[in-house]
């Protein structure tokens, strides 16, 4: 099954973008399901939180194909997982891929103005664009980059604040 949020690995193998997502925050530190699942909850404000029977068949797949491992298993069962260096290749191959994870963003983003109306088209574009600019941004400016997105974000506040004065 292809998706849109989808990723293909250097072999071919289509992963979900929580595999992906586990793979990126096991990269860095040993962290059990529990602490992915809170930590996404974190990260997203609570609006998307995975099941426990989504991630976890997910995390015993990765350890399988050896992507991740368990380096502990504490009291009451609890697995604590990081990414295998053959993960981390999948990870890196992804990343450097993404030129074609943008193309399937673009796919979405057509759905989501097709369901949700094009009053805004422009706006939507305007930000695809930006996108597409900081991606090709070299790390020695991206400093400068980010002073530029903070100025824009602060314009847009104050265009926001004009308008909600005005009526």
């Amino acid at each position: 099954m292809k998706g849109l949020l989808s990723f293909t690995s250097p072999h071919g193998k289509e992963r979900g973008f929580l595999a992906l997502y586990i793979l990126h925050a096991l990269r860095g530190e040993e962290k059990s399901g529990y602490d992915l699942l809170k930590e996404i909850e974190e990260k997203t404000n609570g609006a998307w939180v995975p099941s426990k029977g989504t991630l976890y068949p997910i995390l015993t797949h990765l350890e399988e194909e050896g992507l991740i491992i368990v380096v502990e298993t504490g009291p009451r069962s609890k697995k604590m997982c990081r990414t295998t260096e053959k993960g981390r290749e999948i990870l890196r191959y992804v990343r450097e891929e993404r030129h074609r994870q943008r193309e399937k963003f673009l796919l979405l983003r057509d759905l989501h103005m097709e369901v949700f109306g094009e009053d805004r088209t422009n706006l939507g574009e305007a930000l695809w664009q930006m996108r597409d600019a900081i991606d090709h941004i070299p790390a020695d400016t991206t400093e400068a980059a980010v002073r530029m997105i903070n100025e824009c974000t602060e314009q847009l506040r104050r265009l926001a604040r004009d308008d909600s004065d005005s009526c």
